[in-house]
Formats: C-alpha cells, structure tokens, sequence
C-alpha cells in the first residue's frame, strides 16, 4: 500500500536525505535539478518559501517524491528555485507510474495549504507530464498546460564523435581546427575539474570569477538572494558528483570553465564563462566540442542545451522540444 507523507521542516529533510540520494540515482532524473542539495540550497536561498515536500512510501521506502515549496506572498506551490531549475519533475523509479499519479493526486487535493500550483518547465515527456494526463485526461488538462520554450538538443545518433564531426560543414571543422591550434600555441589544454583533484570552495570561487567576467551585471546570481543560491549549491553537488565541470586551463591557470548537469541519457551545458583575455578562441565552443566527444565515449544519447532560445545554440542543432508551464488553481469548498 502507497502512503503520501509531508516534510515542511527544511531540518526533517535530513531524515530523507540518504533516501533521497538512492532514489534519484535510480530515477530518470537530472541529478542535479532532482536532488536534495538544490531542493535545500533553495530553500536556504530563499527562506520565506516554505518546504512541502511531498513522499509515496510503501512499507516505509521512499518510492517517489514531489519536492515542491509554498510561497506565502500568492499561496502558489511550485518547484525550488524554478529561475534555475531547467527541467523539473517528479522523482520515480523505472516502472512507478502509479506512484507519481497519486503524488499528483494528493498535489492537486483542495485540502492542500495552498490555492494553486505553478509548475513552469515541464518536458513533455517526463513523469510528471505522463501522469497528469492520466489523472486529468486530455481535454481538462489542455486548459491547464501550455508551452513556455524551446530547448535545443543535439541527438548523438551518429556511430562516435569522428562520424559526426565529419558530418559538419567544412567552415565548422575549420573554425574548430583554428581554435583548436591556437590553443596549443598558447599552452592550453582542456581539462575536467573533479572532486578528488579540485577543492569544492575554489571551484565556487573560480566559476563566479570568470562567470561575472563574461556576463558582469547581465549575470543572473547578482539578482535577489541568487548569490545566496548557488554559494550553498556547488559546493555540495561538485562533492557528490552532480555536476560535470570541464575547464580551459592556459599554463596553469584555469581561464574558462562551463558547469554540465546530466541525467541517464543526457548531457547539459548549464552554466559557464571566461576570461575576457581569451574570448577570441571562443572558449565555449571549445566546451562544446569536448562535451560531445565525451558524450560519445560515455553513451550519452543527447547534449541538451537546457533551455533558452539562444542563437548561439541553434548553430549546434536544429533540433529542439519544447518546455511546458502547469497552471491549476484548487477549487477550494
């Protein structure tokens, strides 16, 4: 039997925490966006925002969650920290279909202690999506359901990297070549950034340094309590092996640096930057063309430039899926 439980004391999420980290590594899930370390950095980031996360238990196993938060200003449940959060859903094993449908259930229950639920990004195809449309059926959840934004996504259906690479138009491969060498010229290399060979505080430190140096006020963690955010987030989802983080280094010094989440099938560029002293050797794509190649050697079935309908993306792929916002107000008696 399937019991919902709640947790709206961020210090009893603890109590799941382990759980939690069991279970998304089972899941489907982006490992980053899906896991109790985003859930608690938002949380701790934006503390008026109260924790109701929602469990389905059976024989006291966690078997599926439903990690949203209430805002007290409109009364509205959403998912944590959604300015960031690219892909959201619910977190289920293979195969727990039903489990989710009765976290939608009680989600959508008007006892709940709020008045509506907003949950923006949601793929089409994600559990949560699936089991909406069996709770609600087709035509009520139409009025409830809409797009919001594309998202690019390069398919690697192609044999390996070299298959691919060959695929590209000749002005591609030689750009790529003439960034390539130019950086040989200039003592760098391309490196992965990992938990035993690189301090957590200073990845922290590094990636905001060379983040704000490319977008400086644009930048999106000098709004609101965003700072707050991912100073708690990194750190931890470095140590856990939630985030892949590849970087230029230029005799010795690291100069670029782009942070990738990833699921069981995808790789996810997500957030980066670079010194402006090296901004001619585009670094990104320098990123970019890395991520593939490993993507490839790794069998990941897609590098997903999350969302956001970029230029620069559409020069990767042509291809893209779109997002979709969830709007529902309870009918309260």
């Amino acid at each position: 039997m399937i019991t919902i439980e709640v947790i709206d004391d961020l210090r009893a999420v603890d109590a799941v925490w382990e759980a939690w980290h069991d279970l998304l590594k089972r899941s489907a899930a982006n490992r980053a966006f899906g896991s109790p370390i985003w859930y608690r950095s938002a949380c701790q980031a934006y503390p008026d925002h109260r924790p109701y996360l929602v469990l389905a238990k059976k024989n006291e196993s966690i078997r599926g969650i439903f990690p949203l938060v209430i805002d007290p200003k409109d009364q509205t449940a959403r998912f944590a920290a959604p300015f960031y959060t690219d892909y959201n859903d619910l977190i289920l094993e293979p195969g727990a279909d039903a489990i989710g449908w009765k976290l939608i259930k009680f989600a959508l229950d008007p006892e709940r202690p709020y008045h509506k639920l907003e949950l923006i990004d949601v793929r089409m195809h994600s559990h949560l999506n699936h089991g909406l449309y069996t709770f609600m059926g087709t035509e009520r959840l139409r009025s409830c359901l809409k797009p919001m934004r594309k998202c690019y996504y390069l398919p690697l259906d192609r044999e390996d990297y070299k298959t691919w690479l060959g695929e590209q138009s000749r002005s591609f491969r030689k750009a790529l070549r003439r960034r390539l060498n130019k950086l040989d010229l200039l003592q760098g290399r391309i490196i992965e950034l990992r938990p035993e060979n690189f301090d957590a505080g200073q990845l922290l430190e590094t990636f905001l340094s060379l983040h704000l140096s490319r977008l400086g006020k644009e930048s999106s963690f000098l709004i609101d309590h965003n700072p707050q955010f991912i100073q708690h987030l990194l750190p931890d989802l470095f140590k856990e092996g939630y985030v892949k983080v590849l970087a230029i280094q230029i005799k010795g010094k690291i100069l670029a640096i782009q942070l990738f989440m990833f699921d069981d099938k995808c790789l996810c560029p997500w957030s980066g930057g670079f010194s402006k002293e090296i901004a001619a050797l585009s670094p990104g794509s320098l990123l970019f063309n890395t991520a593939i190649r490993e993507a490839y050697d790794r069998h990941w079935k897609e590098l997903d430039w999350l969302r956001g309908d970029y230029p620069y993306k559409s020069e990767w792929s042509d291809h893209y899926r779109m997002n979709y916002r969830f709007d529902y107000t309870l009918s309260k008696h």
